[in-house]
């Protein structure tokens, strides 16, 4: 088109373009770009209106509070993820059952002891253990006497000293890890003549294999989508590693600190959407690590068919595809390119006639991969739907 639309810019997608004259006597033709990084407003001769473009979409990562967090992982912000000691849920105490409560034991909001009976007693409860297995113990004491003094063993290895801040104040103890011997092991809390208080809270968390983490993406990834995800691993120690998988996609494992990028393309043949991005650790259960700054974004494809009807009524439109698959959006044909009228040969000289472009781009994710530059053809109607031209290819 020998004449400006627009102003020209960088985006091949738009209809702004240069007046791209006609080639007779000047030393040159004007071609799109060869590269897709040459794109600007100097070589903008041409419109790319009858394909698809691809440009980054929005980052998928859910809110945390969507997210299912296994053994050895939390989470209190997005989109930070982190690698904590595996500790499964807590087998007990009870606080009002189960007690073998000594003298001047009672329960009592809680295992109580009061100090207004004489000598040092103790109070025991049983838990099922297996020989090997740690345990972490925490406890919460409310000290009810300001004098005195108590402590605690966990399977008869001691917890140390549990006897409190001042009267009518609460403690926190914990959390103490203790290595089971037997497949039973007695938690023993003794006090004191003169020492008063509450056992208020209790956990006792053994040591398990860590889980694994699952953040759902706001918009599942169907078969053939091309993302980009990124992530920031912090705090990765000796023996330590980290990886995720998104639908088919498993990454590297990494096994030290850094920012990690990857780009990949989701095969078509893909069973289902990818929904989830899942986090995999190393075994240890002991772990302390960080994984934040988590993004997947995914290629968004921009359709660019113009479908507005041209001075001449005609418009144009994908040819549907036989199967949800096949040739998807892959053909195109448009009237819009009806020859003008013309009774002259200088009609025609003059850029009277139709000059029709066919530009192949192999830029990635497709480069030197997907796209191949005879998988471009043009057929013309000669006949006004009568016969056809064979198609030209490229």
């Amino acid at each position: 088109d020998v004449t400006a639309k627009g102003t020209a810019n960088a985006v091949q997608a738009d209809n702004n373009r240069i007046g791209n004259v006609v080639y007779t006597t000047e030393t040159q033709a004007n071609w799109p770009p060869d590269d897709w990084t040459d794109r600007s407003a100097s070589n903008d001769y041409f419109s790319l209106v009858q394909w698809h473009y691809i440009s980054p979409g929005s980052n998928q990562v859910s809110a945390y509070t969507s997210w299912t967090l296994g053994y050895g992982w939390s989470s209190t912000s997005t989109p930070t993820l982190s690698r904590v000691r595996s500790l499964s849920s807590s087998i007990g105490p009870s606080l009002s059952s189960g007690w073998s409560l000594g003298s001047s034991w009672e329960y009592d909001s809680g295992v109580h002891k009061s100090w207004r009976l004489s000598g040092s007693t103790s109070s025991s409860y049983t838990f099922s253990t297996t020989s090997g297995t740690n345990y972490d113990v925490s406890m919460t004491i409310y000290r009810t006497n300001g004098t005195g003094s108590a402590s605690y063993t966990f399977g008869g290895v001691s917890g140390g000293d549990i006897t409190g801040g001042t009267i009518w104040s609460t403690t926190n103890y914990g959390p103490t890890t203790f290595t089971a011997s037997s497949s039973s092991s007695n938690l023993i809390l003794t006090g004191s003549s003169s020492w008063g208080g509450t056992l208020t809270a209790c956990t006792v968390k053994p040591w398990v294999t860590p889980g694994t983490a699952t953040i759902p993406l706001t918009n599942p990834l169907t078969a053939g989508t091309t993302f980009t995800a990124s992530i920031n691993v912090s705090g990765l120690g000796s023996g330590e590693s980290v990886y995720y998988t998104i639908g088919s996609y498993t990454s590297p494992t990494y096994t030290s600190d850094g920012t990690y990028t990857v780009t990949y393309q989701l095969p078509w043949t893909e069973a289902s959407s990818a929904g989830n991005m899942v986090f995999y650790s190393s075994s240890l259960i002991d772990s302390a690590f960080t994984i934040s700054n988590i993004s997947v974004v995914p290629s968004v494809v921009n359709g660019t068919l113009s479908t507005t009807a041209d001075s001449q009524g005609n418009v144009a439109s994908y040819v549907p595809a036989v199967a949800s698959d096949d040739f998807y959006q892959a053909v195109i044909k448009t009237g819009a390119l009806v020859s003008p009228s013309g009774t002259t040969a200088v009609d025609f000289s003059n850029g009277g006639g139709d000059f029709i472009a066919l530009i192949t781009s192999s830029y990635a994710p497709n480069k030197g991969a997907t796209t191949f530059y005879d998988d471009f053809a043009v057929q013309l109607d000669l006949k006004t739907g009568v016969g056809f031209l064979p198609p030209i290819q490229q």
